[in-house]
């Protein structure tokens, strides 16, 4: 199977005001000490009282103060670390928190390099976020960071605080091997104190960067083991695809899973179980009461709550090698799919047109959406994408004729020096041979008539 990384973990960023570090949904769960986060769980909450705003703004106090006149000289060491957390905390650009950094890095204490990592995560504009590795204020941080994981013994760092800098770095792509192998030992040295959700973005943070750590997976395991019941859906599922990937996930660690999802099966939703069919793919366990409970599980109305891309083709790419009742996933993947596809990138697209291909489903909606999808966005679709797409739509025997004419318009559209008379009169003579080549009846008189050079004269 082609590498098809499923969702994230369902991470829901709460802003109290500043911020919440990201995490799963939560059920109630014990609140683990923090040097960031205070007794009620919230990130910065003792701010809240300030009318701070979240990551699109600065509070009125801050945005009034020059944060290059705070003198620092006169002021002890909490008060310090609580004006620098202000000033990162309230920081609404990426520029603004190095400036901060490069302005009293001295100063910063490891809550304050905390905050500052995620902020810088938070607020990073995507294409830019490659940019920061050549920035020396960024690399400071960085170095900072290795230094303290280094020379604080473990137990100093906290779960909430370790879990954040982990996403941070996983977010922004600086979460390599170095790294992993110190955040490890703070993290197996204190696993037994993580909230379950907290273990979940570790593990999917720590697959997506290809970090095989043994002894951090096997710490992770143990304790999904033993907290079974206390993990959501969406954490078992993300724990078990990171194993998975990492090759990390045995057959009996698999089973109970598969065990204890059969038997809530209906808490799991598509973007959990998706996951699941994903891990149990790429870790060639075939579990066929999962799969064909999973099969049952994913109607109509239950992807109509998670319509997204990812999580639709994801099912359809683990479901069609499968021995499954196929023609029903796959109808309800596509009664979904056909309502959202303009939300759908193209490779999703084409995506889903190969899978269903490769299951042979037709489904007349769905394609017919998927042909007028390609019209409309023609200049969206990379070349590798409207192949797939047209290879498709041949396996199965949908007409390409709408999507042939809408090519071949494009390409003399894009010679200025053409006459409209003329570029009318070439698209429809390329329309005419194509839908020649593409009806059956004049396949069957090509093969008649073999060689006839009047024929070949057409």
């Amino acid at each position: 199977m082609a590498e098809f990384d499923p969702p994230p973990p369902e991470l829901e960023v709460v802003e109290d005001n500043f911020a919440s570090t990201p995490r799963p949904s939560l059920a109630t769960a014990p609140k683990e000490p923090s040097l960031v986060f205070g007794s009620s769980g919230k990130f910065l909450s003792k701010y809240d009282a300030g009318g701070a705003a979240g990551p699109g703004g600065e509070n009125s106090r801050s945005r009034k103060r020059d944060q290059r006149n705070i003198s620092m000289s006169n002021i002890v060491p909490d008060q310090m670390s609580a004006q620098l957390t202000e000033l990162l905390a309230t920081a609404r650009s990426t520029h603004r928190v190095l400036q901060v950094v490069e302005t009293y890095f001295d100063y910063l204490s490891a809550a304050n390099l905390i905050i500052a990592l995620y902020r810088i995560a938070i607020v990073a504009v995507a294409s830019k976020r490659v940019g920061l590795r050549r920035d020396g204020r960024f690399k400071r941080i960085m170095v900072r960071l290795s230094d303290t994981l280094r020379t604080n013994s473990p137990g100093v760092l906290k779960p909430r605080d370790l879990s954040t800098v982990v996403w941070a770095l996983g977010k922004l792509g600086r979460l390599d091997a170095a790294l992993c192998s110190r955040l490890s030992q703070h993290i197996v040295h204190a696993s037994s104190s993580f909230e379950p959700a907290r273990l979940s973005i570790i593990a999917w943070s720590y697959a997506r960067a290809s970090c095989r750590d043994e002894k951090l997976f096997c710490a992770v395991a143990a304790e999904v083991e033993k907290r079974l019941l206390e993990f959501l859906p969406t954490d078992i599922a993300s724990i078990t695809w990171a194993m998975a990937k990492l090759d990390f996930a045995e057959e009996e660690f698999l089973n109970m899973v598969a065990k204890h999802a059969l038997g809530r099966l209906t808490q799991f939703k598509p973007t959990a179980c998706s996951m699941l069919l994903y891990a149990f793919t790429i870790a060639k366990v075939h579990h066929q009461e999962l799969f064909d409970n999973i099969a049952e599980h994913c109607t109509i109305e239950a992807l109509s709550a998670s319509p997204e891309a990812r999580v639709l083709t994801t099912l359809t790419r683990t479901m069609s090698p499968l021995n499954v009742d196929r023609e029903k996933v796959f109808s309800a993947v596509a009664h979904v799919a056909s309502e959202a596809l303009d939300d759908f990138r193209s490779h999703h697209i084409a995506a889903l047109a190969q899978d269903f291909a490769r299951a042979g489903v037709k489904h007349d909606k769905l394609f017919e959406s998927i042909s007028e999808a390609v019209v409309n966005r023609l200049a969206d679709f990379k070349q590798q994408d409207l192949e797939d797409v047209l290879a498709a739509f041949e396996a199965l025997g949908v007409s390409t004729t709408e999507i042939a004419r809408a090519v071949a318009s494009q390409q003399w559209q894009e010679q200025p020096s053409m006459s409209p008379r003329l570029r009318f009169l070439l698209i429809v003579i390329a329309v005419f041979l194509i839908s020649l080549i593409l009806c059956p009846s004049f396949a069957a008189l090509r093969r008649e008539v073999g060689g006839n050079s009047s024929l070949v004269e057409l």
